[in-house]
């Protein structure tokens, strides 16, 4: 009988410990599940919070590309602006700088115009004016190609006054004469004409006589 009661008690100390240790299990499984529960709540925060400021930066990001749009809208209105400000530029520069040619042609008609001073001599075709004789290659050809022409040739300084010129040339005695600017002469510089006669030897002196260019008036000869 007492043995009996002996096994009793330890079939039921048995039970209260696996009773107990059933409790201590279940406490520990809650008690690891809370923890993950908790890091999971962390975790989760967490990302909410890094989702928040993912959303202000891509808001901000948005932001900045609308006023980065603006701002290129207005470059290119301004560059359509100063495209139009140039072209209209350019094109005063093309009116003023035909003004400025239509300006520098009449000064120069204007001074072409003008009677100057000029020193006067003669010279012919032959050899004591040219250095050739009848027969020689070139004879009586001008420094423009033509031949010597009575009352037409005159020999200048082509600086001074251009070849193929049409010029007046005011005499001493009020004689005004039209001739061609066809030849040119090593010791013809600067305002001296040699003019072309016939026979030079007829002539002398060096008077002075006025000159004035009148190109671009067609004079038959």
């Amino acid at each position: 009988m007492m043995i009996e009661d002996n096994y009793t008690s330890e079939v039921k100390t048995l039970r209260k410990r696996k009773i107990i240790a059933g409790i201590l299990i279940f406490s520990l499984l809650i008690a690891v599940a809370v923890v993950k529960i908790t890091d999971y709540n962390n975790v989760l925060r967490e990302q909410r919070k890094i989702g928040h400021d993912l959303e202000l930066k891509v808001h901000m990001l948005q932001m900045e590309q609308t006023g980065l749009v603006n701002h290129l809208q207005t470059l290119e209105e301004k560059s359509d602006t100063l495209q139009s400000k140039n072209e209209k530029l350019q094109e005063d520069k093309r009116s003023l700088q035909e003004k400025v040619d239509q300006l520098e042609k009449q000064v120069e008609q204007e001074r072409a115009n003008q009677w100057q001073s000029f020193k006067a001599t003669y010279y012919d075709a032959d050899y004591q004016s040219t250095g050739k004789s009848p027969g020689d290659h070139g004879y009586g050809i001008t420094a423009s190609g033509r031949h010597v022409q009575a009352g037409v040739t005159v020999s200048v300084d082509p600086k001074v006054i251009p070849l193929g010129s049409w010029i007046e040339i005011l005499y001493p005695n009020g004689k005004v004469e039209r001739r061609r600017a066809d030849d040119t002469g090593r010791l013809i510089k600067g305002k001296h004409l040699d003019i072309y006669i016939p026979k030079a030897s007829n002539t002398s002196g060096n008077p002075t006589v006025k000159v004035r260019i009148i190109s671009g008036q067609k004079t038959a000869v």
